[in-house]
């Protein structure tokens, strides 16, 4: 695996040389190297961890489905034995 460096004195003097003042250049030359060690440090978030924690997350609910399907079915079958003996009584 090769190292990936990123030189901030020849980036900044890059910046300085096509005209941006050396106080911005300071500022840009550090946000970048943030980004770049944030990237290599695995502190940022990619494309492929937001589909992993999406597919986790959708597979959890997929168990809530599961579950809230069966509470249904309990609660019509609970409802349906409280509601028998009245529907008898009406009906007789």
């Amino acid at each position: 695996m090769s190292a990936i460096t990123f030189d901030t004195i020849e980036y900044f003097d890059e910046l300085v040389e096509s005209g941006v003042s050396a106080p911005q250049a300071k500022v840009q030359t550090k946000a970048l190297k943030r980004a770049v060690d944030g990237i290599l440090d695995g502190e940022i978030t990619t494309k492929s961890d937001l589909k992993e924690m999406e597919l986790k997350i959708e597979k959890r609910f997929s168990k809530f489905d599961k579950r809230f399907v069966r509470l249904e079915i309990l609660m019509s079958l609970m409802l349906a034995v409280l509601l028998i003996p009245t529907l008898k009584e009406l009906l007789i």
